[in-house]
């Protein structure tokens, strides 16, 4: 079945707080609430046999931080919102799982920077989404403080 827009089912990875926050004034900025369907997704990363990479306690409280900000900023409804905490050793194949299990439309984020030896030891979040073959992605511009 053919969605009726790109942006039917959104599905939105957030890595951390500040993830959220910006990736939430993008969201709003670019996409129109009327017919959207957004789906945020926070993925805890597990070790796959390394030791993990903080206390899954601390990492779960995190995932409730971030998907407060996101109550907090579309609590009013405009936008049809769920979150999705996910478990796994790869975030990029939860991302896609998550947009599988939602027949999502697209997948939409905003990159964060990350330095080139934050790259090299977690590999490249982005490029591992932006690749996927399933769906197609957004990246969306981040907010500046001129906007």
């Amino acid at each position: 079945m053919m969605p009726g827009s790109l942006t039917e089912r959104v599905v939105v990875p957030l890595a951390n707080e500040d993830d959220a926050t910006n990736s939430l004034s993008a969201i709003e900025q670019w996409f129109d609430p009327a017919g959207t369907k957004l789906t945020f997704v926070h993925v805890i990363e597990k070790g796959g046999g390394a030791p993990d990479k903080a206390p899954l306690g601390a990492r779960e409280e995190q995932a409730d931080r971030i998907f407060d900000i996101v109550e907090a900023h579309f609590g009013s409804g405009e936008f049809a919102v769920e979150t999705t905490l996910r478990y796994g050793t790869s975030v990029t194949d939860e991302v896609v799982a998550v947009a599988d299990a939602v027949d999502a439309t697209v997948i939409a984020f905003t990159p964060r920077d990350h330095t080139i030896l934050s790259k090299l030891l977690s590999g490249n979040l982005t490029t591992g989404i932006v690749s996927n073959e399933r769906f197609p992605v957004v990246v969306l511009p981040p907010q500046t403080d001129d906007e």
